[in-house]
C-alpha cells in the first residue's frame, strides 16, 4: 500500500510540479510528501525530479519514463476497487471532483448532500479550476469526475450534458436598466462590465456577437470567482453577464434584477460531467451521474420575468 501512496503523491507532484501544492491538495505536510518521494526513489533506484537555479522542480528523464506507469498503476488500482464495490453494489470510498464555479456555486453543494444522504460511506474530495484545468486532471488520473462549463473533445473523455443554461445581464436593482424587460445590445456597448473566467465558450460567444457592432465589452473588472463578481455588481453601478443558474439566490432575495439581452439571448452554457470512458462503469461515477441527472430533472428555477 505504501508504494501506492507513494506513486500517487508522485502523480501529484509532477502534475503541479510543487511539493507545497501537493501537500495542500492531499491533506499532507510537506515533510510527508518529500518522504513519500525519497522512498519511491530509493526502491526505483533512480531520481524522479530535480530543482533548477530557480528552486523550480522538474521531471528527470527517469521521472518522464515512469509517469504513464504511475498512471497505470493508480488506475488499475482504481478500477480494481471500484470492481469490487460494483460486484457488492455498495457505494463507499472516495470520489474526487472538479468543478468550475458555475456548477460549485449553487450546484454541487446540493448533489453532494443527495449523494451523502443515499450513500453514507462516500467521501468528497473536491478541487475546483476552469474546463481545460479539469480536463486535464481527468485525463492525468487526479479526479474521477469533471463538472465543466464548456466543450472539451478527447477520445479517453466521456462527456455527459446535464443542464443548458442560458446567459443574462445582471445589474443591482438601483441600475438605470433595472426596470426593463428587455434591451437592445447598443445600449450595453459602452456600459462597464465585471467579468469572470472569460475562457468560456458562453464568454467567447458574447464576444463574437459585440465584435459584429464593431466593439469590445468594456471589462473593468476580470475576476477569477464567481461570487466576487456577483458581489462587486450588487455593490456598484457596474453590470455582469452571466450564467443564469449562477445568479438563482440573487435574483430571488432581490439584492440582483436580470434583464435580457434580445442580441444574447442565445448565448447558453452547456454543463456537462465528464470521466475517463475507462470508469463509465464504476459504482461511485454511476451515482454522481445519477444523481446529477436527477437534480436538473427536478431543478425549477427561479421565474423572473425576463425569461
Amino acid at each position: 500500500m505504501d508504494d501506492l501512496e507513494n506513486t500517487a503523491t508522485f502523480l501529484s507532484v509532477a502534475s503541479t510540479l510543487s511539493f507545497v501544492k501537493t501537500a495542500h491538495a492531499m491533506n499532507l505536510r510537506q515533510p510527508s510528501v518529500t518522504a513519500r518521494i525519497k522512498r519511491l526513489e530509493e526502491r526505483l533506484g533512480v531520481t524522479l525530479f530535480i530543482r533548477n537555479k530557480n528552486h523550480r522542480i522538474h521531471l528527470t528523464q527517469e521521472g518522464r519514463e515512469f509517469l504513464p506507469y504511475a498512471r497505470q498503476m493508480i488506475q488499475l488500482m482504481q478500477e480494481a476497487e471500484n470492481k469490487v464495490r460494483s460486484i457488492k453494489k455498495k457505494a463507499e470510498g472516495k470520489i474526487r471532483i472538479g468543478a468550475t464555479p458555475t456548477w460549485s456555486v449553487n450546484v454541487l453543494p446540493k448533489i453532494l448532500g443527495t449523494v451523502r444522504s443515499g450513500n453514507p460511506e462516500v467521501e468528497f474530495h473536491v478541487v475546483h479550476g476552469n474546463t481545460k484545468a479539469i480536463r486535464d486532471m481527468v485525463l492525468g488520473n487526479e479526479i474521477d469526475v469533471g463538472l465543466i462549463a464548456s466543450d472539451v473533445s478527447h477520445q479517453q473523455i466521456q462527456q455527459d450534458c446535464a443542464h443548458v443554461t442560458p446567459w443574462v445581464l445582471v445589474c443591482s436593482p438601483q441600475h438605470r436598466l433595472a426596470e426593463c424587460e428587455e434591451i437592445e445590445i447598443q445600449e450595453i456597448l459602452r456600459e462597464p462590465l465585471v467579468t469572470y473566467e472569460q475562457s468560456t465558450d458562453g464568454w467567447r460567444g458574447i464576444q463574437r456577437i459585440f465584435s459584429s457592432y464593431h466593439a469590445i465589452p468594456n471589462v473593468v473588472a476580470e475576476l477569477n470567482q464567481l461570487e466576487a463578481a456577483k458581489v462587486m455588481v450588487i455593490e456598484s453601478s457596474f453590470v455582469s453577464l452571466l450564467p443564469f443558474i449562477g445568479v438563482q439566490r440573487e435574483l430571488k432575495e432581490g439584492s440582483l434584477v436580470a434583464v435580457r439581452v434580445r442580441q444574447l439571448s442565445e448565448i447558453q452554457t452547456v454543463m456537462s460531467i465528464i470521466y475517463l470512458k475507462s470508469k463509465a462503469s464504476y459504482l461511485l461515477i454511476e451515482v454522481m451521474r445519477k444523481d446529477v441527472s436527477e437534480y436538473f430533472d427536478e431543478w425549477h428555477p427561479y421565474s423572473i420575468r425576463t425569461l
